[in-house]
């Protein structure tokens, strides 16, 4: 369908405009771009421009951005050239087309409607290219197109785009499968569309393509298609009458299992919300911002004009009338205003949906827009619904009732009358949905009651009686209604309800297990297999450099044939040196080279066998072992400035030699650092990589220092320091060099490095990169794990540094590195830090880490210890933190916990028990624990009661004599008590008198409280908590054979286990084992109408029950093993002798197929290198000779069955081969995802003559690295054990040999990692009214989603429950009964699942304290309130420890809300540090050992305000009797009421005034003034809190009069009107300077109060004596004063002096 012309536009070629607009920005930069692309392509061929535009973007992201804008722009722009500027971009484009892709949205989101029509069809011709080649995030820029797909439009130019979107998701319907959130957009998009295509016969034909497209996938996918919602059910109820969705709808009701096995009927469809982002999609972008605009801008009763102008855009056509729909939608889903503008005058959402309404102009759009507005009522549930989604209908009901009761009524009767309409089967649930909604809206106060509304008498009569009828209660009294009750069976499926999240479902991609377990040593990890080139056995031939000779000039190829024939290296030096010198004339061609380096290749291979270090190293060894021939090419380079034109020249003869020698690389390297003619000039291997084809320092180094490894460990080793020291950057940053050391060096050669660290010499390590190279070394060897700690310790970086490391070590994978680090921690002090992280390791009866090391500095540093672990226990008490600020944010949750330190201690107590150690006996760990005991809950307290117990004994004897214990400290008596209040560990001073004479009176012995039976203490204590021991895991079945899924769990019996398939209870031919696992009979097929379906395959999942509560298990998958036809054969073909042959076959099949391939029916030799079979089902020939011809076919095995393919015939063509053919990539890398530790094969094989050389390097610079990458074949890249690090993109070149000439390919390798977890949930115990955090941190690619489970149902948000950190924090507030059960933590991505579970036990309400009485508060300055409480009954304050405080500024969230803890014996606090001018909401609560208390009765306090500073002032005189002060205002709006201006003449006592000004004011002028007097100004500022303090300024009217005429002074030059001389300049100069001198030695010599003072001065600038201090009104009792005298004679000046004090008045 061809774009529709509109009447265009003035403008450039993008966009359209007038000629009186101004250049649009994003235009202009795009017209940059061509400019630029045009530039470097004018004029060259296309392989020339090609190479000129890969240089170009290679220079940096700024020129690579501008090309790739600069291509796209032309795509849009010149259609004719689309086609190859699109191909351009995909060759030069390093980012995956990101750049392009962001553009597009750009321009779509806000310049769609102004582009030119051209453009419009070319964007949508590059979207379709986008989606053919599959780039990443082209479903992205799809979904905005279909955005910009408007409904009720059926102009020619939105019909075009509909059809035209829908052709590409049509014709690409395979790609279109790969994203569930595309498809769920799609249908939801057209489904809304099909509504207003109807008429016209091009319309009708759209509608149907529209009806198929959706009915396909709306079948094949539909629980893709779930994912929309409630609102699916509303745009299917408005297409029902289709013959096509008629027969959907009696699927959906009555055979719901024919769409999907896990959809259960429309009930759950229903109650499930539908995300903000489908009710956004169906609003362009310029709909949405106006909208959003007047919700957010305009304020109400000025909305007029705005929604005239709405209307007319998009609402005056007759088509329009079902965009009311989609508008009222998006206002009560998506627009949800913040409290901010809920109480502002911007314009309401109820006004905008009202005035929608009343545009309606038929019954059937009014209807539909009706239930639109009520349709979230319908089936509205408080846990997972939004009250903002309900708000607006009620609001517009409530503000119509007076102005239009028309509009009430309707709506109130739609209300009543859809319960029984929408879905009769349904009605109950319609009825509970409504009334939910009503109850809901009273709770909120959105109104306070119900009954005027509904009881209104402006409505008639038949109304409210049916309004009494189905709503009694609401109808009467404001009273609270009762509940009606639904009966329905209990459901095990987990609530379908969909989150803004893409994807809700389990991916069960783990990994499987192998045959090969004998791979896994004793460690348990994973043995590392590394490829290793097999090499060939070395055969000496003679030396044939004929080929290479007659492609040389005469006289180069007479020293060539020299070299060959001279018998002793100093001939062939003498030769060798005669060869570089000619090189280096001016004539010589350059072209030569690559022969030129054929030839010393082949002459010098003798060089790169063998050792090249000598075997004794002294100067004379060394110096000889670098006088090879070779060599004097190093010597010339090192002789030679960079500069020099032959400096370049020999860097291209060594990279010519490095791509056919490749170990000419470290040979360099030897030589720059043997050599003394080469001293101090390391760096020219820097230029050296730089000219060579890798172009990159990093990755040649690597390289060869790999070759070097492989061929000369001790040159290796001697290469070393030079290495690191002079290469800082590339070797320091990763372990890649460290890694191929410690491969392959031995003891000896060990302790020669550890040497070089200890001596200066060498420095492997620095503190930014240390721990993560640590990190890296634990995947290696146990030799050389042991040798890197061994080069780490011999440097002296502090053990702070590398201590986070713990978190990584496991006691069973990595015990090399716990032993050297426990060695190295025994030699340190314990910091906080050490000891934190020790004590964060998870406790573990086999792991000693912890113990030992506590054990050891025990004995070394008790004290250090004890104060350290008090520290950590009081910080990681459970009961609420202390409050820091009001203003600091909430920091990080530490992964260190309570019970982690109490278990440790525990242990470290039992290892301590036969020993004299007394480290428990310590006060500051006695005060700790009895600081915990004091908090904890009851479980807590029963598992640790011995160690608590500790605690309670030195109590108990600390009423004995003093004697017998140490000297009393600061900890005993009264700390000790104070040490068990909640978190505030500081002594009252203000009770402290009342501390000490309790101390006098004799103290009762307490009771170990043992057997106390208050909070729970059967249950979080118990041995075993419900866990899984073994979940069901994926596994692939053999038809008609029998299966077994494990599920087998620990817990308190009875347990009872059930098992569910695809979320259903498990029924039919299966039996639940008596160990809880399930066994399949056989597993089998069962036919279905339209096909075949796996009746067995399906994902289950186990539920394991006792009285604790409810665990699900994770999703195992099971597939039925299959082996489908094949989808690709092989191909015949005929290629040149010599040339590269390839065939590929694709077949399906579960498990994955393996491939061989057969020659003539015969297998092919697996000896044969010429011969390459990748995994893909890809064979490619190299090298083909005659014998290769014949019919090659693949064969597929799996345990499903075997196949083979048609055969292809290989021959071998009869055209004459080409000598010169440039390299072509036959088959380039495709994007693949794969997993953790699977092997990725990136395919790369090339053609061309000379055969090209395959080279492979990432996009992003970084190293490919050389551990687990192996080559296969000529240039297929294998990446064994991949992992997250090796993700990128990885470019494939074909060089031609002895040229720069090549071509690339590139491909996406993503890498995933199924989520970790690193923080676990811990169970708990809390009473009543106490507050439950589960935290929950996993960690994976792609991120993972986090979800909460309660007894295996999905946890949503509610009122006291919340979610937050993304779902990592779990915070059950008000704990009740009903809130008793197991929470399960699920981790999900695309790699796959993970769960953690913890319990919360709710204990016993029975001895909590009451809740806090008489609570006051009073303000007691801007930044300070006192909040006061009755004091309890003694009998009550002896079970309380004390009290903790809330509070936070009125209005702000629960979140927000700090803490204040205090003594029991306090019954006032003053918070400090708060705000000014600011109201806060306070409450508390008490705390017994048993838990906390209610919340005391919430008050409110504000602070006092504060007075205005004194502000700056100016004054300057304008004539002799007026003077005109000014100042600035203040930048903070309200803080200033108004000013105060007075003023007094001098030497007057008294003020005048005062002058009021309003708050804007900044001068004001005194006039009729007395001439030649001082006066003196004051001004103040004022506000509702009083008067600020006030300025002072002086200023002098004496000199403002006409001087006399007999003045003798001459007349100023200057003053003539219109004169200009230079004499007044030149005067003015004089004047200027004099004053600078003049004001230098002023400050020079001090004489700022003498010279302004003395008596008897005759000056202009003196101080009037009424202004002295001492006289009356001058405040002399003041500190010196700044006065301002102004003289009114020009030009103006200003001279600021200090008033002198009264002491020296007189001198």
């Amino acid at each position: 369908m061809d774009m529709p012309k509109g009447k265009g536009g003035a403008g450039g070629k993008l966009l359209q405009s007038t000629i009186l607009d101004a250049k649009d920005e994003l235009e202009e930069r795009l017209e940059r771009c061509v400019g630029i692309l045009t530039s470097l392509t004018s004029g060259l061929s296309e392989r020339e421009a090609n190479d000129a535009l890969n240089a170009h973007v290679c220079k940096g992201p700024p020129q690579h951005e501008e090309i790739c804008l600069g291509l796209f722009t032309l795509v849009l722009t010149e259609p004719t050239q689309a086609q190859k500027c699109y191909r351009d971009l995909a060759l030069v484009s390093r980012d995956g087309m990101n750049i392009v892709l962001n553009k597009i949205n750009q321009i779509l989101m806000e310049k769609y409607l102004k582009l030119q029509d051209t453009c419009r069809t070319q964007l949508v011709w590059l979207l379709r290219e986008l989606v053919k080649g599959g780039v990443l995030g082209a479903d992205g820029v799809c979904m905005t197109f279909m955005k910009q797909i408007a409904g009720g439009d059926v102009t020619a130019k939105n019909i075009w785009l509909a059809d035209n979107v829908l052709d590409i998701l049509t014709e690409q319907r395979e790609w279109v499968l790969k994203s569930s959130i595309l498809i769920a957009m799609a249908v939801y998009t057209y489904l809304r569309l099909i509504v207003d295509h109807h008429g016209t016969p091009q319309l009708l034909a759209l509608r149907q393509k529209e009806v198929d497209f959706c009915i396909t996938l709306l079948r094949e996918r539909f629980m893709d298609c779930f994912m929309i919602g409630r609102d699916l059910v509303r745009l299917l109820q408005n297409v029902a009458r289709i013959p096509e969705f008629e027969q959907l709808w009696k699927d959906i009701i009555h055979n719901p299992q024919a769409l999907s096995a896990q959809f259960t009927g429309v009930l759950q469809l229903l109650q499930s919300r539908t995300s903000r982002k489908f009710l956004a999609c169906r609003l362009t972008p310029d709909m949405e911002t106006k909208l959003l605009f007047m919700t957010s801008r305009v304020r109400f009763g000025q909305q007029k004009r705005y929604q005239d102008w709405f209307q007319r855009q998009y609402l005056s056509t007759p088509d329009s009338q079902s965009l009311r729909c989609d508008l009222i939608r998006y206002i009560c889903g998506v627009v949800h205003p913040s409290n901010e503008v809920l109480s502002s005058d911007i314009l309401p959402r109820w006004a905008i949906i009202g005035w929608l309404l009343t545009t309606c102009t038929s019954n059937v759009a009014a209807s539909n827009a009706k239930l639109a507005l009520f349709y979230d009522w319908l089936f509205f549930s408080p846990e997972k619904d939004s009250i903002m989604n309900i708000e607006p209908a009620i609001l517009v009901m409530h503000h119509s009732m007076k102005p239009h009761p028309a509009i009430t009524a309707t709506l109130l009767d739609f209300m009543c009358r859809i319960i029984p309409n929408f879905y009769p089967p349904l009605e109950a649930h319609v009825r509970q949905g409504v009334f939910n909604s009503l109850t809901h809206i009273v709770e909120k106060r959105v109104l306070a009651h119900l009954a005027p509304l509904f009881d209104n008498p402006k409505l008639d009569k038949e109304l409210r009686a049916m309004l009494r009828e189905k709503f009694p209660e609401f109808c009467s009294s404001p009273s609270p209604p009762i509940e009606v009750k639904i009966e329905e069976p209990v459901s095990m499926e987990m609530d379908n309800h969909m989150s803004d999240k893409d994807d809700s479902c389990y991916d069960n991609a783990e990994a499987a297990f192998s045959d090969d377990e004998e791979d896994l040593n004793s460690k348990g990890k994973k043995r590392e297999f590394r490829f290793h080139p097999i090499k060939e056995t070395i055969v000496e031939e003679p030396v044939d450099i004929t080929p290479f000779l007659d492609q040389l000039d005469e006289s180069l190829k007479d020293k060539v044939v020299l070299l060959q024939k001279g018998s002793d290296t100093e001939a062939q030096c003498e030769v060798m040196q005669e060869i570089v010198d000619q090189v280096l004339e001016e004539d010589f061609d350059s072209e030569q080279l690559s022969v030129l380096a054929s030839c010393l290749q082949e002459l010098f291979k003798a060089h790169f066998r063998g050792e090249v270090l000598p075997e004794e190293i002294t100067e004379e060894s060394l110096e000889e072992s670098v006088g090879k021939p070779l060599y004097l090419i190093f010597r010339n380079l090192c002789q030679m400035q960079e500069d020099n034109s032959g400096f370049s020249l020999l860097l291209d003869l060594l990279s010519e030699l490095y791509q056919k020698q490749p170990k000419i690389g470290y040979h360099l390297l030897y030589y720059l650092k043997a050599s003394k003619a080469a001293a101090g000039k390391m760096n020219l291997y820097e230029s050296f990589a730089q000219a060579t084809q890798l172009g990159d320092l990093h990755t040649c180094l690597m390289m060869d220092m790999k070759a070097c490894q492989e061929d000369d460990v001790r040159l290796l080793c001697y290469l070393t320091p030079s290495i690191y020291t002079e290469f800082p950057d590339e070797t320091l940053r990763s372990g890649e060099l460290l890694n191929m050391i410690v491969a392959v060096i031995d003891s000896a050669q060990l302790q020669e490095l550890v040497c070089h660290v200890m001596m200066g010499n060498l420095v492997m390590f620095r503190k930014d990169s240390v721990l993560n190279i640590l990190i890296q070394s634990l995947d290696w060897e146990t030799f050389e794990q042991y040798c890197t700690w061994q080069l780490f310790l011999a440097h002296s970086i502090p053990l702070e540094t590398i201590i986070p490391i713990l978190q990584h070590l496991k006691y069973k994978e990595h015990p090399e590195a716990l032993s050297c680090l426990l060695l190295q921690l025994r030699r340190e002090k314990p910091s906080e830090e050490m000891v934190k992280m020790v004590l964060s390791r998870p406790c573990h009866p086999d792991d000693q880490f912890t113990t030992s090391i506590l054990r050891h500095w025990c004995i070394k540093h008790d004290d250090l210890l004890a104060e350290h672990i008090k520290s950590l226990l009081i910080k990681n008490n459970s009961l609420p933190r202390k409050r820091q600020s009001l203003r600091s944010s909430s920091s990080k949750l530490a992964q260190l916990t309570l019970e982690q330190i109490l278990e440790h201690l525990d242990n470290l107590r039992l290892n301590l028990t036969n020993t004299k150690q007394n480290f428990f006996s310590q006060t500051p760990i006695l005060q700790a624990l009895q600081h915990v005991q004091a908090s904890c809950d009851e479980a807590h307290k029963m598992k640790f009661s011995d160690l608590f117990s500790l605690a309670e004994e030195y109590e108990d004897s600390s009423s004995k004599p003093p004697k017998s214990r140490r000297k009393a400290t600061l900890s005993s008596p009264r700390s000790r008590k104070n040490a068990a209040q909640p978190p505030n560990n500081e002594e009252e001073s203000a009770s402290s008198s009342a501390s000490e004479e309790e101390d006098t009176k004799p103290k009762p012995t307490k009771r170990k409280r043992k057997g106390s039976s208050a909070v729970g203490s059967d249950r979080l204590g118990r041995a075993a908590e419900l866990a899984f021991l073994l979940e069901p895991a994926d596994v692939v079945a053999v038809r008609d054979r029998p299966l077994v899924l494990h599920c087998l769990v620990q817990g308190e019996p009875p347990v009872s286990i059930r098992w569910f398939k695809d979320g259903a209870a498990l029924g039919g031919p299966a039996a639940v084992l008596a160990n809880g696992s399930l066994r399949l009979e056989s597993v089998h097929r069962q036919p279905h109408a339209g096909g075949a379906t796996d009746a067995s395959a399906g994902e289950y999942s186990c539920a394991a029950q006792n009285r604790d509560g409810l665990l699900l298990s994770r999703k195992a998958r099971v597939q039925l093993a299959t082996l489908s036809r094949f989808h690709m054969h092989p191909e015949s073909m005929a290629v040149e002798e010599g040339g590269v042959a390839r065939f590929q076959c694709l077949i399906q099949g579960v498990p994955e197929a393996t491939i061989t391939w057969e020659r003539n029916s015969t297998a092919l030799p697996p000896d044969d290198p010429r011969f390459t079979l990748l995994p893909a089902g890809v064979l490619q020939i190299t090298g083909v000779r005659r014998t290769d011809v014949g019919a090659y076919r693949c064969m597929a095995t799996n345990i499903a069955g075997a196949r083979c393919s048609r055969e292809a015939w290989l021959g071998l063509s009869v055209t004459a081969p080409r000598h010169d053919q440039e390299p072509t990539i036959l088959s380039g890398p495709q994007n693949l995802t794969l997993t953790v530790h699977q092997t990725a094969i990136l395919e790369c094989i090339a053609t061309g003559h000379p055969r090209p050389i395959v080279s492979w390097s990432r996009l992003d610079g970084r190293s490919i690295g050389v551990e687990g990458i192996q080559v296969l074949g000529t240039g297929n890249l294998m990446i064994a054990d991949v992992s997250v690090q090796h993700a990128g993109v990885y470019v494939c070149a074909a060089n031609r040999p002895g040229t720069r000439v090549r071509r690339t390919a590139q491909g996406i390798l993503m890498v995933q990692a199924p989520p970790e977890f690193v923080q676990w949930p811990q169970s708990v115990s809390k009473p009543p009214g106490g507050s439950a955090i589960f935290t929950c941190v996993a960690q994976g690619v792609p991120e993972p989603r986090l979800i909460w489970l309660k007894n295996g149902r999905l946890l949503a948000p509610s009122e006291h429950v919340r979610l937050s950190h993304n779902n990592s924090t779990l915070m059950i507030q008000r704990v009740a009964p009903a809130d008793e059960a197991i929470y399960q933590c699920i981790a999900e991505n695309s790699a796959g699942t993970n769960q953690a579970s913890a319990r919360l036990a709710v204990a016993p309400a029975q001895e909590l304290p009451r809740a806090p009485e008489g609570v006051r508060a009073a303000a007691l300055s801007t930044t300070a309130i006192q909040v006061a409480w009755a004091e309890p009954a003694p009998e009550v304050t002896d079970s309380i420890i004390g009290y903790v405080l809330h509070i936070r500024r009125a209005g702000e969230s629960e979140s927000r809300e700090l803490q204040e803890a205090v003594s029991k014996a306090t019954f006032q606090h003053v918070f400090t540090n708060l705000e000014p001018s600011t109201t806060y909401s306070i409450y508390l609560r008490a705390y017994s050992p048993l838990g906390a208390s209610q919340d005391s009765q919430p008050i409110l306090a504000t602070t006092l305000g504060s007075i205005p500073a004194a502000p700056g002032f100016f004054t300057k005189v304008l004539n002799a009797s007026a003077v005109q002060a000014f100042w600035e205002l203040p930048s903070a709006p309200g803080s200033i009421e108004g000013f105060k201006l007075f003023h007094r003449r001098l030497p007057g006592p008294w003020f005048e005034g005062p002058q009021v000004l309003g708050s804007t004011a900044n001068s004001y002028v005194y006039s009729d003034l007395e001439p030649s007097a001082t006066y003196e100004i004051k001004l103040q500022a004022f506000n509702g809190n009083g008067d600020g303090n006030s300025s002072l300024r002086l200023v002098s009217l004496q000199d403002g009069m006409q001087k006399p005429d007999t003045d003798p002074a001459p007349p100023c030059p200057c003053s003539v009107e219109g004169e200009s001389s230079l004499a007044g300049i030149v005067v003015g100069v004089h004047i200027g300077m004099a004053c600078i001198i003049f004001c230098v030695l002023f400050l020079m010599f001090g004489y700022r109060k003498s010279l302004f003072c003395r008596k008897g001065a005759q000056s202009s600038w003196t101080v009037p004596q009424g202004a002295e201090p001492g006289q009356p009104g001058t405040r002399g009792a003041k500190p010196a004063e700044m006065i301002e005298l102004v003289t009114q004679a020009a030009p103006h000046m200003a001279v600021t002096v200090e008033r002198c004090p009264a002491q020296q008045a007189t001198d």
